[in-house]
């Protein structure tokens, strides 16, 4: 029994292996967090932060720490966050990229209690499409996306605007009916933490694979459970391949 399992590990171990892996959503401790990518053979990963702002908070001392730790872990790909009511929102995401060099913007509509049709949030977003940086559209995990986004309106923004978007836990959970739609934008990407293996093949018939990204949502220590998820699909190495990597690192350009 023991030599099975010692089997066992080692094919798993095998099978991370024969893979280049992206993480596009951990959260925490870097030490930790780049302890876990190395065990699991993570070659990058989106930091992105762990504290949420509101519209009377500078982002800055967040935005500063989360620049020196990428520029101290070059495995690690950090994504500033700004507060779209902010006074100085459009200054505040300038500052985190040009000169802090931060690769992407982190926004959640939710916790940061904005609406997405607000006029503060698109001119925030003609910051970043300036800026040619990624946008992470963030949310709690919920099963409907109706508890974050009006579908038709999120349609509208990402159709308006020459910036990719990544939607975390597909912007839906495992009910992937709603955004069928949002998913023929060609600028438009899906984050598959804590969806279901049978969620992300369906989500791989139904939109293709072209569309899907790897993330954990590891806060400190990365899920080996959610990269297992992924290597464990039934599907060829080539669609793995797209999820864990081809499809995030054609958005960063980092590798």
């Amino acid at each position: 029994m023991f030599e099975a399992l010692k089997n066992r590990l080692i094919k798993d171990q095998q099978s991370i292996y024969s893979f280049k892996i992206i993480d596009a959503n951990v959260h925490g401790n870097a030490a930790e967090i780049i302890k876990g990518m190395r065990r699991n053979n993570i070659k990058k990963a989106i930091l992105l932060p762990s504290d949420i702002i509101m519209p009377k908070q500078s982002p800055r001392n967040i935005n500063l720490q989360l620049s020196s730790i990428s520029r101290n872990y070059l495995e690690l790909i950090a994504f500033c966050i700004v507060h779209p009511y902010s006074k100085n929102a459009i200054y505040e995401l300038e500052e985190a990229v040009i000169d802090m060099g931060l690769k992407g913007l982190f926004l959640s509509p939710d916790s940061q209690q904005f609406d997405i049709e607000d006029e503060d949030f698109w001119f925030l977003l003609e910051k970043a499409e300036e800026l040619s940086i990624p946008v992470m559209l963030y949310t709690n995990y919920s099963p409907e996306i109706d508890n974050y986004f009006n579908v038709e309106a999120l349609k509208e923004v990402i159709s308006s605007f020459k910036i990719n978007f990544i939607l975390s836990h597909f912007g839906s959970g495992d009910n992937i009916s709603e955004i069928v739609s949002i998913a023929d934008l060609k600028n438009v990407f899906f984050e598959t933490s804590h969806l279901s293996k049978e969620a992300i093949m369906h989500a791989i018939e139904v939109i293709g694979e072209d569309k899907i990204i790897f993330g954990s949502d590891s806060y400190s220590e990365i899920s080996k459970k959610e990269l297992e998820k992924i290597i464990s699909l039934n599907t060829g190495k080539k669609i793995k391949d797209k999820i864990l990597y081809n499809n995030i690192e054609r958005i960063l350009k980092v590798l």
